[in-house]
């Protein structure tokens, strides 16, 4: 999606706007989120009367997750973007694009007047280090334990992702 000014909205905050469309006709709903979420969007959610579920990335684990919970919405920083609330449960770009269309006309707000709502976040591009297939999971295990020992406040729900209070 590209707002009136020309830029892309990332589909973690897409989830964000949609999220106070959905929680708003079902007030303490699951929402699920991929780790690699803002947090600003997982804050949102739980703002909004909404019970953040951050999972697993990946289309299959988010389908699952929901389908697990009963969640009306989810989706990831990919921009899949998952309705089950008047929908099927499975993300379509096209629908979502109806949606945004839909959400605009009720809050009577342009989508760059929703956008330059949304809390300013930074998303940075996946950075792959490559490691040989052997030793992968042995140097998250070791990047973990370095955090542990540090204190860090850690989720393991997928990988390893850290919180910190500039950010995460």
């Amino acid at each position: 999606m590209i707002d009136g000014r020309g830029r892309a909205i990332p589909g973690d905050q897409l989830l964000g706007l949609f999220a106070q469309q959905v929680v708003k006709a079902r007030p303490g709903a699951p929402i699920v989120a991929d780790v690699k979420t803002s947090q600003t969007v997982f804050d949102r959610i739980a703002a909004l009367g909404g019970q953040p579920v951050m999972w697993k990335s990946g289309h299959s684990h988010i389908k699952s997750k929901m389908k697990q919970i009963a969640s009306p919405l989810g989706g990831e920083t990919t921009g899949h973007i998952f309705f089950a609330d008047d929908y099927p449960g499975y993300d379509d770009g096209l629908y979502a694009a109806v949606r945004l269309i839909r959400a605009v006309g009720e809050w009577r707000q342009s989508v760059t007047a929703l956008v330059d709502g949304l809390p300013a976040s930074i998303i940075t591009p996946e950075i792959r280090i490559s490691v040989p297939e052997a030793r992968k999971f042995a140097v998250v295990d070791e990047v973990r334990g370095r955090l542990e020992a540090m204190g860090a406040d850690l989720n393991l729900v997928d990988g390893v992702r850290v919180r910190a209070p500039r950010g995460w």
